[in-house]
């Protein structure tokens, strides 16, 4: 009689069992080879020990036969476990970054940011078995979105600080806290320098021919005469304008290397127009070739001399040109044209020298004028009028990385054409100060600012006027045009700023200065005067 036998298979053997199995093959071979007097080199138990399984089994062979002591067995598996992890011994702590870096592809970019692509695992706790992250799970919409949360793509320099200090405790590689971290420093700055030299590669380090800059002119001349209000300033100042900008940031990337370049009449673009039209989002498309370089500050920070990282970056971009009404512009003018900064770090009252790598640029809905208060000159700064209705379609077609390979840092600042044109504009769109405003309005034949107030020839005689005089009679006029005690001038300030427009702009200021006496310092008018009619005229007193 035939029955039917059923064959019922093995069940799987698990890794821990597999392992035990291995363990038991070599103590067999290792066996056999005492046996016959061969003396077994220690190396055969560490190449048995599994990082992930247990091996009491070989462990108590190589202990008992005096193979290995209990310390040897536990540092060979130490050193299995830091190869298992990072497929090296590392020797100092350089090297274990080094390894670290090359494991994970770890990238650092220049602003500091952190990117690394790792081969991601999960670990069964009842068998330490590993499970790595393959293709075929990765579609699997749980699956990855799990691997992204516990793996993330990015890290910042203490995430990574914190990981290779964990690191270095776990595997007991015994390197000091003190020594990793000035490991991943150097390697940091140096990773940064080396992005540094790249993205400058990438831009132009000088003149690029060829097919790189192929249709680069018709690119500039779209951008000025579609994307800007030329009604304000010509195509070819404004592409010279934002060459300049290009030129300024070449230049100082350059000399970042301790090659002098000299960045000559350093000048600040701000990009005006009504909110709203598309002024940031050009500002963005135009500096995107280097981002990575690129911090958006407000002029706050510019001030706080605390603030050293923000020197590093080589473009700052104020959107909006925040708090500049409320900055002290000599203190910005400053930062804006120097080669380097004294700074305070944080928690201390040392002072330390940093670098001054940015160019500046911004962009504002309000003029210059109002944004900029100095009456003594806003060469520093350029308004550039924003089209109210701007070639949406040209912006998202010029090339702007092409725009950039244009510009060659070593040949003359793209103004130096137009500096004539510069410095006027920037005389109209500076905020007069109220003593300059006095004198452009000053007539000596006019009546009285205020209704029983005096006027000046009522107070001078033969045009000479007494300084204290001519300040009541400038007094009396700010208090009708700014009405208010805010602001007012005191008789010292105003003689400060009387004589510095007497030194910078003499032809501004229609008095020379008189001889001083006990009576104090005197005022000429230097026009032309018709005293007797026009006292007579406003029954005034005057001196014959």
């Amino acid at each position: 009689m035939i029955t039917d036998t059923i064959i019922v298979p093995d069940a799987p053997r698990s890794k821990w069992e597999e392992h035990n199995d291995y363990q038991r093959e070599i103590i067999n071979d290792l066996t056999a080879r005492i046996v016959k007097g061969e003396i077994i080199d220690p190396g055969f138990i560490e190449i048995t020990i599994s990082p992930n399984y247990d091996n009491t089994l070989i462990r108590d062979f190589g202990i008992k036969n005096e193979i290995v002591s209990k310390a040897q067995f536990n540092e060979m598996l130490r050193r299995v476990k830091v190869k298992d992890v990072l497929g090296a011994i590392p020797m100092n702590p350089t090297h274990l970054v080094e390894i670290v870096v090359k494991r994970d592809k770890v990238e650092c970019q220049y602003d500091g940011r952190l990117t690394r692509d790792v081969v991601a695992f999960e670990i069964i706790e009842a068998t330490g078995e590993k499970l790595y992250y393959d293709a075929e799970s990765m579609k699997d919409e749980l699956v990855r979105l799990q691997r992204e949360f516990h793996h993330p793509k990015t890290l910042n320099f203490m995430d990574f600080e914190r990981q290779l200090r964990i690191l270095n405790d776990n595997l007991r590689l015994n390197f000091s806290r003190d020594a990793i971290s000035d490991a991943l420093t150097q390697w940091y700055e140096n990773s940064k320098k080396a992005r540094l030299f790249y993205l400058f590669g990438q831009v132009g380090m000088g003149r690029t021919r060829g097919v790189g800059v192929v249709g680069v002119d018709q690119m500039w001349t779209d951008l000025a005469e579609k994307v800007f209000d030329t009604s304000h300033d010509g195509p070819d100042f404004i592409i010279a304008v934002l060459k300049k900008f290009i030129w300024q940031v070449k230049r100082k990337i350059r000399n970042s290397a301790n090659v002098m370049l000299p960045v000559t009449n350093h000048l600040m673009p701000v990009i005006l127009g009504p909110q709203g039209k598309g002024k940031s989002t050009f500002v963005n498309m135009f500096i995107a070739p280097l981002k990575e370089l690129t911090l958006e500050v407000d002029f706050k920070m510019i001030e706080d001399d605390r603030n050293i990282d923000i020197w590093n970056s080589f473009i700052l971009f104020l959107d909006e040109m925040g708090y500049a009404s409320k900055a002290n512009v000599d203190t910005i003018k400053n930062a804006i044209t120097a080669t380097t900064l004294t700074r305070r770090p944080m928690r201390s009252n040392s002072k330390v020298t940093v670098s001054q790598n940015a160019t500046f640029i911004g962009c504002s809905n309000k003029t210059l004028a109002q944004l900029i208060k100095d009456p003594t000159g806003i060469r520093r700064f350029v308004g550039l009028q924003f089209s109210a209705n701007p070639c949406w379609n040209t912006m998202n077609q010029i090339d702007y990385l092409k725009l950039w390979l244009s510009v060659d840092p070593n040949t003359e600042d793209p103004m130096l054409p137009f500096m004539d044109l510069l410095k006027d504009r920037q005389e109209e769109e500076r905020e007069k100060g109220r003593v300059e405003e006095w004198l452009a309005q000053f007539e000596p034949s006019a009546g009285p600012a205020k209704e029983y107030g005096k006027t000046f020839y009522g107070l001078s005689k033969a045009g000479k006027i007494a300084a204290k005089d001519l300040f009541e009679l400038y007094s009396e006029w700010e208090g009708v045009m700014f009405p208010g005690s805010y602001g007012r001038m005191s008789v010292n300030e105003w003689g400060h700023e009387m004589k510095r427009l007497l030194d910078n702009d003499p032809a501004s200021v229609p008095f020379e200065k008189g001889t001083r006496s006990s009576k104090g310092v005197t005022y000429v008018h230097t026009g032309s005067l018709n005293i007797v009619p026009m006292a007579k005229a406003q029954k005034v007193g005057y001196v014959r």
